[in-house]
Parts: C-alpha cells; structure tokens; sequence
C-alpha cells in the first residue's frame, strides 16, 4: 500500500509540476485579451497562443492518463486481494500478492472501460431528457429538478453494482467487462438498500473530504496538493475495503464463496457451507 501511495504522489507532483507553467502561461495570455483591440495582430497572436497552450494541457493530461488509470488498476488489484485474504484469516505474503496481481488487471480493466462507457451514456441521455423537457415544458425548472434527483438517486445504485463488479473482475477469473456487471446486479437483488446506503454515506464522506482537503480553496502550495491526493488515494482504498466486504456478504446470502488461495492463479468457488 506504502508502495501505491508513493508512486500515486510522485505521479502527482510531476503532473502539478508539468501543468503548473502552461497554466500561468495560458492565464496570462487570456487577462490580456480584453485589452488588446480584437482585430489587430497581437490579439490574434495572444489567441494562437492560447490555443497553443489549450493543446499542450491536453497532451499532459492524456500522457498522464495511462500511468494514473494504471495506479488505479493496481490500488483496486491489490486491496481488493488482501481484503479478501484477510477476510479468509489467510497468510499472504507480498510475492503471493505480486504473483496474482500479474494476471489479475486484465478483468477489471476491461471492467473499468465498460463502467466509464455506461456512465458516460447515462449523463448523456439524462442532458438529452433535460433539453427535451426545455424544449416541451412550461414547468421545465420543476421537471428538470425532479428528472436529476430521480437520476442521482439511481446513479447511487448503479454505483453500488459497479463497484460490485470491479470487486467480481478481481476476485472471480474469467469474469469481467459486461459478464461482472451482469454477476454484480445478480448479487446485489436483495442487498439494494444496503448498497445504495453505503454510496450514499462515501458520497458525503467524500464530499466533507473534498472540501477540508482541496488545495483550491487554500493556498494552492505544491505539498498542499500532493497531501490532498494521499488523502484521496487512502479514500480509496477504504472504499475498495467496503466493497470486498459487501461483496462476500452478497456471496453468503445467494449461498455460495469466493475462497482466496495466496499465490495460486485463479479463485475456488464453494458453496458456502463448504468454505474452510
């Protein structure tokens, strides 16, 4: 976990570091616009300049972008597993845990695209359903608050079943993508409340979190900011706890474990009273 920690911090350093002087260069450029006159030459050199810059925060942000989603996919791996191992009140030790991990990215990484893709699909039919409301409706502003408290509320849910599936792509082999998803739904039938209870506390959680720890809001330094995403990537960690746990209580209420076996390739499922 120290190893996580280490690593997530000094991606994030690097990044701040790298964004930081093209986000002064850009800032600088945009407080001189209003000064210069549209149609002249320097207005048009400013603008240029900001497109330059606009594209330059994009390729840092897309050459980060693998290795963050990679220290993402190895805190989920490796807590989720010596989550599991601990439930079990097995032995594990980190070349076990370093053994597994190898084979074990592959689920919920493809997990995690199918995750990303639905969200992303569910806020743009949620905007679709805001516009037609716009378009349609006298009492729009009413409409429209009922439709994303209504929405938010199932998006808390769905929240409870992927993350349920990101738990399954790890700890079942061979499922993963829309299979886990499909499984995470199965198992959490009868845990719905439970499930949605939990999101809905880490949501407040993280929002208090977020709010005591942003660096924005305070004075912006570099150790401030790099404090604020240890916190983050330990929240993390807790989250992925919980749902391990939620997890195997969803297993024992359809009757049937996930057995943990350090260092071997794959996971044993029994039926629950079978479990050692």
């Amino acid at each position: 976990m120290l190893l996580v920690l280490t690593v997530y911090g000094l991606l994030v350093l690097g990044f701040n570091l790298t964004l930081s002087p093209v986000e002064s260069d850009m800032e600088s450029k945009a407080a001189l616009l209003p000064t210069e006159d549209p149609n002249s030459p320097e207005a048009e050199e400013t603008i240029n300049g900001i497109l330059k810059d606009v594209r330059e925060l994009l390729g840092i942000e897309l050459a980060f972008m693998v290795p963050f989603f990679i220290i993402s996919l190895y805190n989920l791996v490796s807590v989720v597993y010596s989550s599991a191992v601990t439930y079990h009140d097995k032995a594990l030790t980190l070349g076990a845990m370093l053994s597994d991990i190898k084979w074990a990215w592959k689920g919920p990484a493809i997990t995690s695209l199918y995750i990303a893709a639905f969200a992303m699909a569910y806020m743009f039919v949620i905007v679709i359903i805001s516009m037609l409301i716009i378009k349609g409706a006298a009492g729009a502003v009413v409409l429209i608050a009922v439709v994303v408290i209504l929405t938010s509320l199932y998006y808390l849910y769905l929240m409870a079943v992927w993350m349920v599936s990101l738990v399954t792509s790890v700890l079942e082999e061979d499922c993963y993508g829309m299979e886990a998803i499909k499984k995470a739904r199965e198992l959490t039938k009868g845990r719905r409340l439970q499930g949605f209870a939990l999101v809905l506390i880490i949501s407040v959680v993280s929002f208090v979190v977020v709010a005591l720890v942003n660096p924005k809001q305070a004075s912006g330094s570099m150790v401030q900011t790099v404090m604020a995403m240890f916190i983050g990537c330990l929240f993390k960690m807790i989250i992925f706890m919980v749902f391990t746990v939620f997890y195997y209580d969803c297993k024992k209420s359809s009757g049937e474990e996930v057995v943990v076996v350090p260092g071997t390739k794959g996971y044993t499922m029994l039926l629950a009273g079978e479990a050692v």
